[in-house]
């Protein structure tokens, strides 16, 4: 009878305290340790896994929340005063998630585009933003998208494209 294959652990990372997974050697932060939210982005993660045949799926298949929370780990890590304290941009970021998140978490990172872009910029006008604010978080979303380019996993070009091409 040929070894049972192990499911991999829900883990701790204890320096952050977020919950993370190792697939083929590469390591998925998934959110604080311990919630609900977290324990969902790991089921998710080993079901999306198990179905590539325990191989990584290919960016196509990245959702825009996991980009997000991929940027969100590589900010805490980069965001830091030279004493090694959080600086107060990664609470802008998180912010300036939160809508980006709520109207498309969901939805795949190759799919979103400039119309998806303009929905977040008008809610987070309608939760009362300032207008410099929601082009500030935007062009911060922008921003993790480039970043997310560096990995491989990026929203189409013409998103930051269609930032700049805004007219009121």
């Amino acid at each position: 009878m040929p070894p049972k294959k192990r499911v991999p652990k829900y883990c701790l990372h204890k320096p952050t305290g977020q919950a993370k997974v190792v697939l083929n050697g590469k390591t998925f932060y998934l959110g604080r340790y311990g919630t609900a939210a977290s324990k969902q982005a790991y089921d998710r993660k080993i079901q999306e896994w198990l179905a590539a045949g325990r191989r990584l799926p290919t960016h196509d298949t990245l959702t825009v929340e996991e980009l997000i929370s991929a940027f969100s780990h590589h900010a805490e890590h980069y965001y830091r005063k030279p004493d090694g304290k959080p600086t107060s941009e990664i609470g802008n970021l998180k912010q300036a998630f939160r809508p980006l998140s709520e109207l498309y978490g969901d939805t795949k990172a190759s799919a979103f585009g400039p119309q998806e872009l303009k929905a977040v910029r008008e809610a987070m006008i309608g939760r009362g933003w300032l207008r410099i604010s929601p082009s500030i978080a935007i062009w911060n979303e922008s921003a993790a998208c480039i970043a997310g380019a560096g990995n491989k996993a990026s929203f189409p070009r013409n998103v930051t494209t269609a930032f700049f091409a805004w007219e009121d």
